[in-house]
């Protein structure tokens, strides 16, 4: 066996450097494969009251304009330096919001945009919309997500983000002026909030909390990989509509593995119709499977299927026979 030892240095390769352009496409691929829409939601909470401003990099003409991620929300850049707070620009644009954090989060890296001073006036109509969203969200995730930590967390930074939480969500932050139902949103948010903080800053709680959680993720798993299995059984024998309706149980059970994705990807292309999004959201899909994930024959297997949808016949050929080369196997890909 092969041990390696890896030695800390202050020395700087010369050669350790990458460009804009190099680093301008891995932008795009870290937003669509590597950072999770939780994490950003999470991220950009404490400054949805702030206006944005042209960044020292700020051009027309930047290269985080070209890349996908952002040309899925075009006109972006305008509509959130045209608006008061990144909280009312959220509301206006109408775009979803895997659509818009991922692109916001490319702007802001790139510093063509950045973020101003908190904003007092506060549109009633677009807190009511992010506040209704939080609340959902909040809901279904566990303590660690609403307070956007892990297990290992530094009871330090568990204390800063409750803080963090607590400077916008608090309902004492609110004026005398608040509507009623935005004073009702923002008490069950913290609320919930709050819950998760005093179970996660107590030792005891937390460990118990833990092996809880971790029990019934473990059940969950188990679940979703017995039905992922009876999807792909499904998948084989042409009953497409039933596995389709599988896998998305199986997705409700617990987040799916790469694979678990591209068998999804796979149900719904085959009970897909002609004109309809489902080839283009499988599209986005595959682009957000990490490199490192797309050597499988499922993998060549569900992009062959895409590509004969789209009338890219030699392509989708070229696929499915490289799907079959790593797995002599499999029959579908014949």
């Amino acid at each position: 066996a092969v041990k390696v030892n890896f030695i800390e240095s202050d020395e700087l390769r010369e050669d350790a450097v990458t460009n804009r352009t190099n680093f301008t496409e891995l932008l795009n691929e870290w937003m669509t494969s590597k950072i999770t829409l939780d994490w950003l939601k999470s991220y950009y909470l404490p400054w949805m009251r702030y206006n944005i401003k042209p960044g020292p990099d700020y051009a027309a003409t930047h290269r985080v304009f070209t890349i996908p991620v952002v040309q899925r929300a075009p006109k972006l850049g305008e509509w959130l330096l045209g608006r008061a707070t990144l909280e009312q620009a959220l509301a206006d644009t109408g775009l979803s919001e895997d659509v818009f954090y991922p692109a916001l989060h490319a702007m802001v890296i790139s510093r063509v945009i950045r973020f101003g001073e908190p904003v007092h006036v506060t549109d009633s109509s677009s807190q009511k919309k992010r506040l209704t969203r939080l609340l959902i969200d909040l809901e279904k995730q566990n303590y660690f997500q609403r307070l956007n930590v892990v297990a290992k967390t530094k009871d330090s930074d568990v204390k800063r983000a409750y803080h963090d939480l607590a400077k916008i969500l608090h309902p004492d932050k609110l004026s005398p002026e608040t509507p009623g139902e935005i004073r009702e949103l923002t008490k069950k948010c913290f609320a919930l909030i709050t819950t998760a903080y005093d179970v996660i800053s107590d030792p005891d709680k937390k460990q118990a909390y833990i092996q809880e959680n971790e029990k019934g993720r473990a059940e969950a798993i188990l679940q979703a990989e017995q039905l992922m299995e009876e999807a792909r059984r499904l998948l084989k024998k042409g009953d497409f509509k039933k596995a389709r309706e599988t896998m998305d149980s199986a997705i409700t059970l617990a987040p799916p593995t790469t694979e678990g994705k591209l068998l999804s990807m796979w149900t719904k292309l085959k009970t897909s119709k002609e004109g309809d999004s489902t080839i283009d959201s499988v599209k986005q899909a595959l682009s957000e499977i990490p490199p490192e994930d797309r050597h499988s024959a499922t993998y060549y297997f569900v992009r062959g299927l895409m590509m004969r949808l789209t009338g890219e016949n030699e392509n989708a050929k070229k696929n499915l026979q490289h799907a079959v080369s790593l797995d002599p196997d499999f029959i579908d890909a014949r």
